[in-house]
């Protein structure tokens, strides 16, 4: 996509795509957020400059990292909100900001440049990256946070919104309104936090004494009418539903909503659903999607600030820092 299509998809002129990608004051924060996205998401680097004109002494490098982008370009007000926060705690500790987007094809590509190139620190956008992807990291020595990912036995600093202990805290949560039959919606395609978030569920239902079920765990597609699709093949295969159904992502919890409620279900007076990332599509559902809140806002910062005090003090010993996540109070769809 060439600046032209982009400043077609955000409803903007090219001059304003122009002024984001360069910096140029002049646009509002909530356009330039939206243009900043989208050119990320098309792979253009934009350059960030310290709070007074200039470039900044430090350089950090932001790497956007997509290997199927169900989560990542599917999920485009969580990561946007991200991006937003690491960009603005840059600004403001006058670090200089590159930000780089790129498929998992790339990334050999993208590592070596890095090594060339050496910024002073490297933000990482792990929400799809597998540990498998790790072989990259080796021999970086390049200061490292990696956000959106636990990396879970691995030697790496990460800053997230620990999907395990989100997962745990709702299923305590519907357990505490009565609920002994709870499902679990597990993508087709799990990333790391995916696998977090269903062994917090597991776990979970052991600590609650909950018989675990694997009938009551439904895969389904990890987008929104993938989700949708797959549980109208669960329920027309005959499979029953219990009171109570959850997972870590808001779109696989309405697309699961939708195929529910045109089977006839009633949310949530036959099935409570919790979805997880607190979006404005779970907001804006009918009924109102309760969803767990990972604070995106706070992921960024802290990575930023991790990563800042790495590159200040390089021989303090790694850390691995994780934000808790908590159930946002909002219009509830539970029982």
């Amino acid at each position: 996509m060439n600046l032209k299509d982009i400043a077609n998809r955000a409803g903007v002129s090219s001059a304003t795509v122009s002024m984001v990608l360069h910096n140029k004051g002049g646009v509002s924060r909530e356009t330039r957020t939206r243009v900043e996205a989208l050119l990320i998401e098309n792979g253009y680097t934009i350059d960030s400059k310290s709070e007074n004109g200039e470039k900044g002494g430090r350089n950090i490098r932001f790497l956007k990292y997509s290997l199927s982008s169900h989560l990542v370009d599917e999920n485009p007000g969580f990561i946007s909100a991200i991006i937003d926060s690491v960009e603005r705690e840059c600004r403001r500790l006058g670090y200089s900001l590159t930000m780089t987007a790129f498929r998992q094809k790339a990334t050999g590509e993208i590592f070596e440049s890095l090594r060339r190139e050496r910024p002073d620190g490297v933000l990482l956008l792990g929400t799809e990256w597998t540990p498998a992807d790790c072989r990259y990291l080796e021999g970086l020595d390049i200061p490292l946070v990696v956000l959106d990912n636990d990396l879970t036995n691995l030697p790496y600093n990460c800053v997230t919104g620990n999907p395990y202990s989100n997962i745990v805290t709702a299923v305590r949560y519907l357990s505490s309104r009565g609920h002994r039959e709870i499902g679990y919606l597990l993508t087709t395609e799990p990333s790391c936090n995916c696998l977090e978030s269903y062994r917090g569920y597991r776990d979970a239902l052991t600590e609650l004494d909950i018989p675990f079920d694997e009938q009551l765990v439904y895969e389904v597609s990890p987008t929104f009418m993938g989700a949708y699709h797959s549980m109208r093949d669960h329920l027309a295969a005959g499979r029953s539903v219990p009171s109570a159904l959850l997972t870590n992502n808001d779109n696989l919890a309405l697309g699961t909503m939708k195929a529910l409620k045109e089977a006839g279900y009633r949310i949530p007076e036959d099935v409570a659903l919790i979805g997880s990332d607190d979006t404005a599509a779970a907001a804006m559902a009918e009924p109102p999607l309760t969803s767990m809140h990972p604070d995106c806002r706070r992921i960024g910062i802290w990575a930023v600030r991790l990563l800042c005090d790495l590159i200040e003090y390089p021989d303090s010993p790694t850390t691995k820092m994780r934000l808790s996540s908590y159930l946002v109070e909002r219009k509830s769809t539970e029982k």
